[in-house]
């Protein structure tokens, strides 16, 4: 695995256009791994991964808005009331 630091790619970034390999993007002042680059060549692999990824991000992101069982309160709540 190839490590790439983040001064690196800010320099230059077509670095990534000719990758072909995973690489890791680390933060070499303090050896902080900050990343991962897959080339779009792995897509149909990681493709499942991400999208789950992405909804976890989107459900922690709108945590506030999702009523769970435990809770009396849900987004509905007092419209019916106003009616």
């Amino acid at each position: 695995m190839v490590n790439l630091g983040i001064a690196e790619l800010h320099k230059n970034p077509s670095i990534l256009d000719t990758l072909q390999e995973v690489a890791t993007i680390v933060n070499k002042k303090n050896k902080e791994v900050k990343g991962y680059f897959i080339p779009v060549m792995y897509k149909n692999l990681v493709q499942n991964m991400i999208e789950e990824l992405e909804y976890k991000s989107f459900v922690t992101r709108n945590k506030s808005l999702i009523a769970t069982e435990d809770e009396d309160e849900t987004l509905t709540d007092g419209l019916e009331d106003a009616y």
